[in-house]
């Protein structure tokens, strides 16, 4: 089996185990520049609420700071908008 292959069976492994916990779940990413954050529905189907740095909110209040900060201006963002929803 090769590189590809073991990463594709892991893939399905790990989403299979996810789809059977069926719990909302929060995705993260992370470049050199940004972070992006999403609220995914227990399904998948659907995003419940998502922030990032690249969002005129958080954009103009992070000017010249660190990661850090940032983390947490995209985390309190992300919790306002999953609260107003429900």
């Amino acid at each position: 089996m090769d590189k590809k292959q073991s990463r594709m069976k892991r893939a399905l492994k790990l989403r299979s185990k996810i789809k059977k916990l069926s719990a909302t779940r929060l995705s993260i990413h992370k470049t050199s520049q940004h972070i992006y954050a999403q609220v995914i529905s227990e399904d998948g189907s659907t995003t419940l609420a998502s922030a990032s740095t690249t969002q005129a909110e958080i954009k103009a209040s992070l000017k010249n700071t660190g990661n850090i900060k940032a983390a947490a201006e995209v985390g309190s963002l992300l919790l306002k908008r999953l609260s107003l929803q429900g």
